[in-house]
């Protein structure tokens, strides 16, 4: 992704931009928006969104660009081909033998699409995305109902791992829920949290269960 966008801003306005602004500039927009997710009802909406967003994005490294630019660059983001960790498959691998497996997410309604494409649905027992709950993370009911969807009181535990603090954990704490979380923090960014179980890699998973 990074390197797309420093590439597509050379091509198109000749400006040389170091991977590293591009890089920061991403992680300052995903502080930015994280707590609004989007839900479209519509391709003028997404278009409109996004369109804004890489302008927003831009104006981080000092860059203005016309809105026929922001738009071409989210179509040229969108052939960029969704990906996972190296430790995505051989987790799931393991555990799909052992255990009941979800997926609850803040996404649009391409989340199931998504999953055909990487070939990771048949993991899953249950998918259930902010845009079909019309609630998204960090509310605490997102939480809630995705418990009664999955009829939780079937199982004995249920742990939810999640990459982001103050959107996965700290709202299922608070809604004191049959939901344990465990923060995945692959890069090291909560070195100071303590009040759940961390993890760096889904590798650990396999010594946490068993």
């Amino acid at each position: 992704l990074d390197l797309r966008i420093r590439n597509f801003l050379f091509e198109e306005l000749g400006k040389k931009v170091p991977i590293k602004f591009v890089r920061q500039a991403l992680n300052i927009m995903y502080q930015r928006h994280k707590f609004n997710h989007p839900r479209f009802f519509g391709s003028n909406e997404r278009i409109e969104y996004y369109k804004n967003y890489n302008k927003e994005l831009l104006q981080i490294i000092g860059l203005d660009i016309s809105d026929s630019l922001a738009v071409k660059l989210n179509g040229e983001l969108k052939k960029l081909p969704f990906g996972v960790f190296p430790d995505v498959i051989r987790t799931l691998n393991y555990l799909k033998n052992k255990y009941c497996l979800g997926i609850l997410a803040n996404w649009t309604e391409i989340l199931q699409s998504v999953l055909l494409d990487l070939k990771l649905s048949h993991y899953f027992n249950y998918i259930i995305s902010s845009h079909n709950l019309n609630i998204s993370k960090p509310d605490k009911n997102f939480f809630v109902q995705s418990l009664r969807k999955i009829n939780s009181k079937e199982f004995n535990d249920v742990f939810y791992i999640g990459d982001d603090y103050e959107l996965d954990t700290l709202p299922i704490l608070a809604a004191e829920i049959k939901l344990k979380p465990i923060l995945i923090d692959r890069f090291n960014s909560y070195p100071d949290v303590i009040d759940c179980k961390k993890i760096k890699t889904l590798d650990e998973l396999k010594l946490f269960f068993g």
